[in-house]
């Protein structure tokens, strides 16, 4: 009777992960918030075992990334290609229950208005610290990142005749997050060992809270139309990434995210927290085929992204498009 009460509790389980799931999908949504080189990526210890009789460990891993998609119907055309490529290093470890990461990464945007359909319009850099601490059923996560982007290759709007358009963004929060570990799908939900543990789900919620803060804007319009980076609060998340199936050597797997960004008003730090003048809502799915080698993941993936305020106008506008990608990745710290 027991028995049967624990799995019936974990079928409940395993249906309200997929309803989750399904509500993340529909709401248009990866990792949600302004935009960032390393969204739609978990960067965190994999607790690979130290060598033996080793309490500590310096620069013990090494993760990398690499990838690019091709968008299609973003505004502007913004999003008609994008590059990314970032590195992860484990610093410092202690045993397996702490972990000191730094990441350094940054993607290219382009659109496609040009003779070779590729042309270079924004830089995106990031760069942070991780400190992460393995509890007992998930991984608690603390640190700053870094972030801005910059216009490239802008001169030709007007060249001769007014300032080209230009968007500077600067925004850096203190970010805290939590990966839980990870709920199994299958027909015992992990209660059966012979029971193949392929499907499951492994949730992460996220909070960002803005420190360093710019949006500067050519031309000048009025700083109150759009969502003003000046007065970014902060940002919190939901997500979820999720392995499917196994077709052949590879895994057909899904990720996604949503996230409401709160921006206040001018003035002092704290007087921007007084009141929330607006929210944001954010996010994109991703669903595609992974397979793992020696050496690397490949990832191929469709994905759909929607964002309130791209980051690449004067005018900030608002975009939703699908992509197409292709990703490579180390086995370990980026997941």
């Amino acid at each position: 009777m027991i028995q049967e009460e624990i799995v019936s509790s974990r079928f409940g389980l395993r249906y309200l992960a997929l309803a989750i799931w399904v509500f993340i999908f529909v709401c248009n949504t990866t990792q949600a918030q302004p935009v960032s080189p390393s969204r739609g990526l978990m960067i965190r210890p994999t607790w690979k075992p130290l060598q033996s009789g080793d309490s500590s460990s310096g620069l013990g891993e090494f993760g990398g990334w690499g990838s690019v998609f091709h968008g299609f119907n973003s505004a502007s055309d913004a999003f008609g290609w994008g590059i990314d490529i970032g590195v992860a290093i484990e610093l410092y470890r202690w045993s397996q229950v702490s972990s000191l990461t730094g990441i350094s990464d940054m993607e290219l945007t382009a659109n496609t208005k040009n003779d070779i359909h590729f042309h270079p319009r924004g830089g995106i850099w990031e760069e942070g610290l991780l400190y992460t601490h393995r509890a007992e059923s998930y991984d608690w996560q603390i640190g700053y990142l870094h972030r801005c982007r910059h216009d490239v290759d802008n001169g030709e709007n007007g060249e001769y005749t007014q300032s080209p358009l230009e968007r500077l963004l600067i925004y850096g929060s203190l970010i805290s997050r939590f990966y839980f570990d990870p709920i199994y799908l299958g027909p015992h939900l992990g209660v059966d060992p012979q029971q193949p543990k392929e499907a499951q789900i492994k949730p992460w919620i996220a909070g960002d809270l803005y420190v360093i803060r710019e949006d500067y804007r050519q031309p000048g319009i009025d700083t109150g139309f759009g969502a003003n980076y000046k007065n970014i609060l902060f940002t919190l998340s939901a997500g979820a990434n999720v392995t499917l199936a196994r077709l052949g050597s590879g895994v057909v797997y899904s990720h996604g995210g949503i996230g409401v960004t709160a921006f206040g008003t001018g003035g002092s730090f704290f007087k921007k927290f007084s009141t929330i003048k607006s929210v944001s809502l954010d996010g994109n799915v991703e669903l595609g085929l992974t397979v793992e080698g020696n050496a690397a993941i490949f990832d191929v993936y469709l994905g759909y992204q929607g964002m309130s305020d791209d980051g690449t106008n004067p005018l900030p506008q608002s975009s939703k498009f699908f992509l197409l990608g292709i990703r490579l990745r180390a086995p370990s710290l980026v997941l």
